[in-house]
């Protein structure tokens, strides 16, 4: 018998103090049941397995809920998550409290199994990037949040007016003809693009996800009432099941991440054989050029604590390689404004300028806008 108390853990492996290795059968050979006779649950359980979540070692989506309960009902002080008597999760009121840092830290002792799994089989290309996108998840999310009132007013924007990027989306897939029964919304930010899309698919189920809390809550109001389901994800590891959409939209989020190519691959992954990913961003489409910037807007409370933007252009070479093998069309439509945009501020915000041609070109603090929309079917 290992006690694994006194032993190193290794995912599914224990080692005890002389180096030995065993496997741990509550995460290796014991058989878990599951299965609701429920879409929506089947699918999220399906998800959470293919995540690592093994009904044995704690989890962050056993974190996410105790939180929101122990922030609901002033009267618990802690939740408990127990799937054996020995074997339980403990999340107490103090914790919900803690400074950034402190709860990143939390967070991360959930997530500690994962590295070291890694690095107890070498493979260190992989904790490398566990450990780089969980770091740079957090920065985004800790920049959004504390420019929260310009993420609030363009959240809310992008509901209460449509933009010509999505009438042009729209444009695209009536020409498409396309009806799905499944649409996912990554990166969904206020659920301004399902909000309007409803307007084509009205008996269409939707699958909000994004990595701030703050637009998850907008999303879940903005579509309140209608077929949806709304909840915080990474867009590098989403919580969804191989081949389950008939149609994935990501909205002016690629342009504005540090792995791109992951993300896509994500996309793709959730995408059903046959069916479309629709991803709004900047791209270039007569140069094989890449263009990777950083960018502090110094109008913005997040400058003056060191954090910056991304604001990336994309060559269709480099989106090509990165789905190589993975889908079978690809095409870019790039947009063109048909109206212009006035914007006097000293931060970042969009301008356009004329050409002699009558073509309007757009502008963010200097920096040339090429958006276009992306098609790709699996």
């Amino acid at each position: 018998m290992v006690h694994t108390s006194t032993s190193e853990v290794y995912g599914a492996h224990v080692l005890d103090p002389d180096g030995t290795r065993f496997l741990e059968c509550g995460m290796a050979l014991r058989a878990v049941n599951v299965g609701y006779a429920e879409d929506e649950i089947d699918q999220a359980a399906w998800g959470q397995i293919r995540n690592g979540n093994n009904l044995t070692r704690p989890s962050l989506i056993e974190l996410e809920p105790a939180e929101l309960l122990v922030g609901l009902i002033a009267s618990v002080d802690m939740v408990k998550f127990a799937k054996d008597p020995w074997i339980a999760l403990s999340y107490r009121r103090g914790e919900s409290e803690l400074a950034g840092t402190e709860r990143a830290v939390y967070r991360r002792a959930l997530e500690d199994g994962v590295e070291r799994y890694l690095e107890g089989t070498g493979h260190q290309d992989g904790l490398q990037k566990v450990q780089w996108s969980r770091l740079m998840n957090e920065r985004y999310k800790e920049t959004l949040q504390i420019d929260h009132e310009t993420t609030a007013r363009y959240y809310t924007a992008s509901i209460t007016r449509k933009s010509e990027q999505h009438k042009q989306l729209e444009q695209i897939l009536r020409g498409r003809g396309l009806q799905p029964r499944r649409i996912a919304d990554v990166a969904c930010g206020g659920g301004g693009s399902s909000f309007h899309l409803v307007e084509l698919y009205r008996e269409a189920h939707y699958t909000l996800v994004d990595l701030n809390e703050e637009a998850i809550d907008m999303a879940r109001e903005t579509m309140r009432g209608r077929n949806a389901t709304c909840f915080v994800g990474d867009i590098y590891h989403l919580d969804l099941p191989d081949n389950s959409f008939d149609l994935v939209v990501c909205w002016q989020t690629l342009s504005w991440i540090e792995q791109p190519e992951a993300a896509l691959r994500e996309l793709v992954r959730i995408c059903k054989p046959g069916a479309f990913v629709y991803a709004s961003s900047l791209f270039e489409s007569r140069h094989d050029v890449d263009v990777y910037s950083q960018v502090f807007d110094h109008t913005r409370p997040s400058s003056a604590h060191g954090l910056h933007y991304v604001y990336n252009t994309y060559s269709l070479r480099s989106v090509r390689q990165w789905i190589d093998g993975l889908v079978s069309e690809l095409q870019l439509h790039e947009f063109e404004i048909p109206i212009d945009l006035d914007y006097e501020g000293r931060g970042l915000g969009t301008r356009t300028v004329r050409l002699e041609t009558g073509k309007r070109l757009q502008l963010s603090a200097g920096m040339l806008l090429n958006w276009g929309i992306l098609e790709v079917r699996k």
